[in-house]
């Protein structure tokens, strides 16, 4: 009997319960000994006979040794297949399989799966999630594993019994997790659930681009996406893992309603509002706290309409995310100078409120637009044609000039870039300074 652990990416072969009966004989070993001593009992009495006998022995042993090792190699190639995909069409095969088997990250010793086999071994009834393998198999080494062996080298003991131990391990590449789970949320919708995808906003809005765009949003399935850790907000990881475009990838497809709160309180509405909309969704979230600025008394959320934060009348920031709290700080400061500035939470970038946009151009003849994000194809570039199209008036955009991000503490990287109070306060001036 073997004990297996596994974290491994492949292809699954489909094995039979019969064929894996024939894997697991028992061990011979003793039995060939009984035969050589009664051999060699023999022997004393006939030496011919009891020579015949051990080289019988000698060659059945020779026999069952080469067909055992063949064995233990069919075990091992069952394990690195089997074990290769946990994914819907091997399950049922995990699930029936006569071996124990547990699945594991070796570096973490975190629990991931195990079948009802090993879980009556283990002398346990309910599954293992969140379990450490030492809770479910005390004194268990895997530092074997970790260095890219098959077997382990001791016995390992459970309910006073030892076992031999049998592993594989493949270093996860990660691919196409996202493309999957988009693929897979897709499937849900059609099937009437209303399935939340979350991710890295560079994962979603991006690796899985195409099945959000062909799988999801095409058929029209109600599928809600989350990117979190969008913008600069995810620092230390660098630009890669920073999403400065994915605002402008969703609001590019078609039907697709993107959002992105600036509070943790306008999260909770936001996302409770994206579960009543029939229709697929993008939900931009950023990393670590905020500033809570929507808990006043008239707040209402409503997908497609705008907030007004704060009247004003000289001028106007529209912003979203994070930056709606810089700009009532910019606002703040521009009053000290005698500028009365309007604060607009624009939460939903498509469909954008053009309403409260145009209301806004011909009220404070000047326009802000701040977001943590490409001023390309974002909540400033969706201002911009509104008004461009409708009510010309001055429109400046703060936020990514059309770069990457760099690596480091967030509020250091929103520095460097200039998305700060003081340099939303000035860019206002500037706008102002363009009015006829």
């Amino acid at each position: 009997m073997g004990m297996y652990a596994s974290l491994s990416k492949g292809d699954l072969i489909e094995m039979n319960n019969k064929k894996l009966s024939r894997l697991l004989e028992p061990n011979l070993k003793l039995y060939f000994l009984c035969m050589i001593v009664f051999a060699a009992a023999t022997a004393t009495v006939s030496l011919p006979l009891g020579l015949v006998e051990i080289a019988c022995t000698v060659g059945l042993y020779a026999y069952f040794t080469n067909r055992n090792q063949k064995r233990r190699q069919n075990i091992l190639q069952y394990i690195d297949n089997v074990t290769g995909s946990v994914d819907t069409a091997s399950k049922s095969t995990l699930i029936n399989s006569p071996l124990p088997i547990m699945v594991f990250r070796p570096d973490t010793g975190e629990v991931i799966w195990s079948n009802e086999n090993f879980l009556q071994l283990a002398g346990v009834r309910e599954h293992l999630f969140e379990m450490k393998v030492e809770d479910a198999v005390p004194d268990f080494p895997v530092q074997w594993m970790l260095e890219g062996k098959q077997e382990c080298p001791d016995r390992v003991v459970m309910n006073s019994r030892r076992f031999r131990v049998y592993g594989s391990l493949v270093r996860a590449k990660g691919r196409g997790a996202e493309q999957n789970l988009v693929a897979a949320s897709a499937g849900m919708a059609a099937c009437g659930k209303i399935p939340f995808v979350n991710s890295f906003g560079m994962l979603t809005a991006g690796r899985a681009y195409d099945q959000i765009r062909n799988a999801v949003v095409y058929p029209g399935l109600n599928v809600k996406v989350v990117g979190f850790y969008s913008g600069l907000s995810n620092g230390e990881d660098g630009p890669t893992h920073q999403c400065v475009e994915d605002l402008a990838l969703m609001r590019a497809v078609p039907n697709m309603v993107v959002m992105c709160p600036c509070d943790a309180n306008e999260a909770a509405l936001m996302t409770e509002a994206a579960a009543k909309h029939s229709g697929p969704c993008f939900i931009r979230m950023g990393r670590g706290p905020v500033e809570t600025v929507t808990e006043f008394e008239g707040y209402k959320f409503e997908i497609g309409k705008g907030v007004v934060m704060r009247p004003g009348r000289d001028a106007a920031i529209i912003a979203t995310g994070n930056m709606v709290a810089t700009a009532l700080k910019a606002a703040a400061l521009l009053e000290v100078e005698g500028l009365d500035v309007r604060v607009i939470d624009m939460h939903t970038i498509k469909p954008i409120d053009r309403q409260l946009v145009l209301e806004t151009a011909r009220e404070t003849g000047a326009i802000v637009t701040s977001e943590e994000h490409n001023v390309l194809g974002g909540l400033g570039g969706a201002v911009a044609e509104v008004v461009g199209e409708e009510y010309p008036v001055p429109v400046l955009r703060h936020g990514m000039r059309d770069c990457f991000g760099k690596s480091g503490k967030h509020d250091d990287v929103l520095a460097l870039f200039g998305l700060t109070e003081t340099v939303l306060a000035d860019t206002v001036k500037s706008a102002v300074a363009l009015k006829k």
